[in-house]
């Protein structure tokens, strides 16, 4: 593709097909209602736009399913040691159209409901890069095991949600009743949502994803020019009772980079990358630590005209997931990268703050 090709114009997407399905069970009451409405997983997925972009704090990309709706504030150092400020708005507009009952009888229905679509921008804030990047991504759940939609206990919870909110109160028939009722179901749902997020991630999930990248050096949206593209994929499984274990790998090809040694001047790289997550929960905080491995193929010439060998570093991180809220995540990561060349070692950070919705019952 060349150069100059507007990333936004000649986007194009080719779905991954999916074979899985799996029976479902007896009918629930809701069952016509939005799928999106029994969305129990609380925590935020990585935006695909910032895992290209490179200012996801996570390396080692989590699998889940997709929120309704999604948007990231994100600020980092990088691995060139530079100061990057980005926003991304990820969705999930199928999963709206998509009743319970349809989600948990068709595969089509399921796979296309947690299929997400992301869109980031990036801005450089140092002299030596103020280059503005965007990146368009999309992101598919291949298998989740522990899908509470697909959960039959789960959803006989809620089947019976109101008659055990009145069976814990004294209930009358009238407004006094009624707010009692209200508080004691938000207490049962709350209950039965900590649950979740300590024995939800149990099970076994894959996902898998793409995205079209952007670069203008000029930082005006109209030179946003084609800048490469990613693709990955995340396995996970659960290793205990609160402990996930996570495996990932990650391809980024024909990125643009500034040279450093050269004056306005820039070259391609491709990069590889694999690591290992170990991600557990404390309560309404995530903690997880990884260990990655980049491969990357830079097209520059050095000073004596030859091209430079696939350089090979480690990345070793620390990341904390602090629930704020309901739906309010921040992100935080301190990460170091190794090399052979101790010129190259680095340790940088990485935050981003996660708000997301979902349809309520």
């Amino acid at each position: 593709m060349n150069n100059r090709t507007r990333t936004f114009s000649t986007a194009s997407f080719f779905l991954l097909g999916v074979l899985l399905s799996r029976h479902a069970g007896a009918q629930h009451q809701g069952d016509n209602s939005p799928a999106s409405n029994r969305s129990l997983d609380f925590s935020v997925p990585a935006s695909p736009a910032f895992v290209t972009l490179g200012v996801a704090p996570e390396n080692v990309v989590r699998p889940i399913s997709p929120r309704l709706f999604a948007a990231s504030l994100a600020d980092a150092i990088d691995q060139r040691g530079r100061i990057q400020n980005g926003v991304a708005i990820d969705a999930a507009p199928f999963m709206a159209t998509t009743t319970l009952q349809q989600y948990r009888t068709s595969a089509v229905r399921r796979f296309f409901a947690n299929t997400q679509f992301s869109l980031g921008t990036t801005k450089g804030q140092s002299s030596v890069d103020e280059a503005l990047q965007g990146a368009l991504g999309i992101h598919f759940t291949l298998v989740n095991t522990s899908d509470p939609r697909l959960d039959d206990a789960v959803l006989d919870f809620y089947d019976k949600l109101d008659a055990q909110a009145m069976a814990n109160i004294i209930f009358t028939p009238d407004e006094k009743g009624a707010r009692a009722k209200d508080a004691e179901i938000a207490r049962l749902k709350e209950e039965q949502a900590a649950k979740l997020r300590q024995t939800g991630e149990q099970g076994f999930a894959w996902t898998a994803a793409a995205a079209l990248s952007s670069r203008s050096d000029s930082s005006r949206i109209n030179d946003l020019q084609y800048n490469g593209f990613a693709a990955w994929t995340s396995v996970s499984y659960g290793l205990g009772s609160t402990v996930q274990g996570i495996l990932h790998a990650r391809g980024r090809w024909d990125e643009k980079v500034v040279n450093t040694n050269k004056l306005g001047g820039t070259y391609s790289q491709n990069t590889f990358l694999t690591g290992l997550r170990l991600r557990g929960s404390f309560g309404s905080v995530k903690a997880s630590l990884e260990g990655a491995a980049t491969f990357t193929h830079r097209d520059v010439k050095t000073s004596d005209g030859s091209t430079p060998p696939t350089d090979v570093a480690g990345l070793i991180s620390a990341v904390l997931e602090p629930r704020l809220t309901e739906n309010l995540w921040l992100h935080l990561s301190l990460y170091s990268e190794f090399a052979k060349d101790l010129n190259r070692n680095t340790i940088g950070f990485k935050t981003a703050l996660k708000w997301a919705v979902s349809q309520k019952d």
